[in-house]
């Protein structure tokens, strides 16, 4: 018997296509987000030339060697006048220095959860890993990563403490 050969189907060329757009958008310059470089950048000068004027490092690799600053290497054979452009490169240093803030997020029927799951087991896992109601059977383990990430967000578990406040405070009445 012979083999059965793949049957590969005819690549049909797409007229509904604009090719010329497609060329023009692959070549297309990304555009600078960050403000300060974008009103000091000269679209007449290089990319080198605009960089080293703002007091940046066109080339990383020439700059830092072994984790210090080279400046022998950083100075290049044609020098660049700096325009008082060093508030760019200073301003970029302390947005970097700053402490980027990350969101930690839970799904509303993941926050159900938790909560049914704190409200009737407290801190055992095991039983809430037993639970009919966990129907990913998620590990004790996972269930205590779930809570803890829910106890990180502020938003969520302050509004919790302050329900489980007002449920104790009618109980008491």
């Amino acid at each position: 018997m012979t083999k059965i050969k793949k049957r590969r189907r005819a690549k049909k060329y797409n007229y509904q296509t604009n090719r010329r757009k497609q060329n023009m958008k692959a070549k297309k310059l990304p555009t600078i987000e960050e403000k300060s470089i974008k009103t000091e950048w000269n679209q007449t000068k290089s990319l080198r030339y605009n960089m080293e004027s703002m007091g940046l490092s066109f080339d990383p690799n020439n700059s830092v060697s072994n984790g210090q600053f080279n400046k022998a290497s950083a100075k290049s054979s044609h020098q660049v006048p700096l325009q008082n452009k060093e508030a760019v490169r200073k301003g970029l240093e302390e947005k970097a220095a700053l402490p980027e803030a990350f969101n930690l997020r839970l799904s509303e029927p993941e926050t159900q959860y938790v909560i049914y799951m704190m409200e009737k087991y407290g801190e055992d896992y095991k039983a809430m890993a037993r639970d009919k109601r966990n129907y990913y059977q998620d590990t004790p383990k996972q269930i205590q990563k779930k809570i803890q990430k829910f106890q990180k967000i502020p938003d969520l578990y302050d509004a919790y403490k302050v329900m489980k406040e007002q449920e104790v405070q009618s109980g008491n009445r």
